[in-house]
């Protein structure tokens, strides 16, 4: 069941990088991070940190619930703004 999750949640994060039309280097460039670490979200070889996932909501402007697959709707939300 876990690695199921992995599967989607992998799944949904490649698909709003494709969405923005950015490579994972772009990704990885805005998040501050090596581009590998966003090959392995892909694959699912791991996840994102909990920071991570926050500014991925703010980046891609949808929910964490969303990018964790707890639902699918894609609702605009921006998390923690000053």
């Amino acid at each position: 069941m876990e690695s199921d999750l992995y599967t989607r949640i992998s799944q949904r994060l490649y698909e709003l990088r494709h969405e923005k039309g950015w490579t994972q280097e772009e990704l990885a460039n805005k998040l501050n991070i090596d581009k590998r670490k966003v090959a392995r979200w892909e694959t699912g070889g791991s996840l994102p940190e909990i920071e991570l996932f926050i500014k991925l909501s703010n980046l891609y402007k949808t929910s964490i619930d969303y990018l964790a697959c707890k639902t699918n709707k894609k609702t605009i939300f921006k998390l923690f703004q000053r």
